[in-house]
């Protein structure tokens, strides 16, 4: 700012672009025709902004005698008239009329750049606006301009440009030669923009709708813009990509403020609006340290995402099985996660009304952050479930090796999880997979193996070896038997997870477990149920092809949505 006064002189072409920036000034009167010129052309951008200018002249530009593309920013002066005509019929703006001019198009700008960047020698294009704090755009005198007002009065300079069109004034000869042409040519990009303004209006409509929805269930969570999220995962790159399963994919993505997320970017499917909001309003709601935090979300089409905090340490399958075996959990960080785990449980079935069943609890929805704290993600099986008498599925959803019993026959209840987490301790101890096609026969299946090692006495030899010697075989052995509590058939018979967390921190006994019930083989009514024994082998050797898959990812590869019920 050099708080230059009074009127702009009249100066050569080449002094005028060497001043072609003069914002935050107080320049007054009319601003010099020459600027629309055709030997101004080098100047792509001048800046009058912030000055006191009352007089725009139109003229030379709108006789065609500029033929480049060119921006000016007019935004907070006193303009109160903007000539506009030829040299032999001066006239106002109050005078112009919406239908002399070819069009009014509303773009993006990226797009604007690209189009015409070989522009039709019948158009010439010329971009600016004035803002709508002046006295000029609350005239009321534009009846017969609505148009061009609202191209100059338009809000933003970046989010949504105007962009004003004129036919260029050459012979009527050249006019007609060039009419054929030229009208397939407009058609094309009349077509074109409507469409492209057809799909701006729809996603506008979406978002709306989206956030009145969310609003009536007083969640607000934040909406990332789709650019951003395209441009922190560098275009959802696969060098980005931390997992993908058959509903999704997770991407890790660095926001201009450098703050890294996880981007779960769900494929297109049937799910309607309604479903996808249900879920965004479940995850919302539901905040501990122990479960997964959802940042926002985003829209673009069909296009889901959901922006959850970023997990340093990667999932408990990677934790256990990846990198070849050649990385090991100590024993204070495998009670860490227990524990974790246990209470982010306890808090979705027991602190909230309606509480909150997860269905879909593995190593690959157990998130671990820089300190090995457990996070349980991925709540796209969650289920509200009203009361202590649970409610029936019409159809299964989770893992194989996970389901209960009872919900193998259609039966939701808490206890459910509490079967999973069961499983869960014993791979924690075992550092073996819940499904082992390649264990022999009788250890194909950790749960029954555990049960029979109980029934001997001999329940330590579950644990991994590199465990066993470090000690703590005492806390161990109260680990596995906590596992089996959690695993007894009859969910009646199985604790609460606030139970579990008091048996895990020492603070209770572990809770009978009823051996001459739970002593199954193969022939446990869980796998019966589920699936035949004949093909137990055949869906190990998937599951295990897949787990390894996954864990080949550089880093997490969770909140794989399986379905909803």
């Amino acid at each position: 700012m050099n708080n230059f006064k009074g009127m702009i002189p009249k100066v050569n072409y080449l002094c005028l672009y060497l001043l072609r920036r003069l914002e935050n000034n107080n320049f007054t009167g009319m601003i010099p025709d020459a600027i629309w010129s055709s030997q101004f052309t080098l100047a792509r951008m001048i800046d009058l902004s912030n000055n006191s200018f009352t007089e725009v002249n139109l003229t030379t530009w709108t006789m065609n005698n500029f033929t480049g593309y060119q921006r000016v920013n007019l935004v907070n002066n006193t303009l109160r008239k903007v000539i506009f005509g030829g040299p032999d019929a001066i006239s106002s703006l109050e005078s112009t009329r919406d239908e002399d001019m070819l069009g009014l198009l509303k773009i993006s700008p990226g797009y604007i750049l690209e189009f015409f960047s070989q522009k039709s020698m019948l158009m010439s294009m010329f971009i600016f606006r004035l803002g709508k704090n002046n006295d000029w755009c609350s005239s009321s005198k534009l009846s017969r301009a609505k148009v061009l007002k609202a191209y100059l009065c338009r809000d933003s300079e970046f989010d949504h440009d105007y962009y004003l069109v004129l036919l260029k004034k050459e012979s009527k000869r050249t006019l007609i030669i060039s009419m054929g042409f030229s009208g397939s040519v407009f058609l094309v990009i009349a077509g074109t923009l409507l469409a492209f303004m057809w799909r701006m209006w729809r996603r506008m409509k979406n978002l709306h709708r989206i956030q009145e929805e969310l609003a009536k269930e007083d969640v607000r969570p934040p909406f990332y813009k789709y650019e951003e999220l395209r441009a922190a995962t560098k275009n959802f790159s696969k060098d980005n990509e931390l997992g993908k399963g058959g509903f999704g994919a997770v991407y890790k993505a660095e926001l201009a403020d450098k703050n890294v997320v996880a981007v779960k970017l769900l494929f297109p499917t049937d799910q309607n609006l309604t479903d996808f909001l249900k879920e965004t309003v479940l995850i919302t709601g539901i905040k501990h340290r122990h479960l997964v935090q959802l940042k926002g979300c985003c829209m673009r089409d069909k296009k889901r995402m959901l922006i959850y905090e970023f997990a340093e340490n990667g999932n408990l399958a990677q934790a256990l099985w990846g990198n070849g075996g050649t990385f090991f959990l100590n024993w204070a960080q495998r009670l860490k996660i227990c524990v974790g785990v246990a209470k982010g449980l306890a808090y979705l079935h027991e602190e909230l009304q309606p509480k909150i069943i997860h269905r879909d609890i593995k190593p690959y929805n157990i998130l671990l952050d820089k300190d090995w704290n457990a996070k349980i993600a991925d709540f796209g099986l969650a289920r509200l479930v009203e009361g202590d008498a649970g409610t029936h599925a019409t159809r299964i959803g989770g893992t194989l090796g996970y389901l209960s019993p009872e919900y193998a026959q259609g039966l939701i209840t808490e206890k459910l999880d509490v079967y999973s987490y069961g499983i869960l301790l014993l791979e924690i101890i075992s550092a073996r997979k819940c499904i082992d096609a390649s264990a022999p026969a009788d250890e194909y299946y950790l749960r029954s193996w555990a049960f029979k090692l109980y029934r001997d006495g001999c329940i330590l030899k579950m644990a991994e070896e590199r465990l066993l010697q470090l000690g703590q075989t005492g806390e161990i052995e109260t680990m596995l038997k906590i596992a089996l509590s959690c695993l007894q058939e009859s969910y009646k018979n199985r604790p609460s997870m606030s139970e579990v967390v008091i048996m895990l921190t020492g603070n209770a006994s572990v809770v009978a477990i009823d051996i001459v019930e739970e002593l199954r083989d193969q022939q446990h009514p869980l796998y019966a149920t589920v699936f035949e024994t004949s093909s137990i082998s055949k869906i190990s050797k998937t599951q295990e092809r897949e787990d390894e898959n996954l864990l080949e990812s550089n880093s997490t590869s969770f909140w794989m949505t399986q379905g909803s019920n």
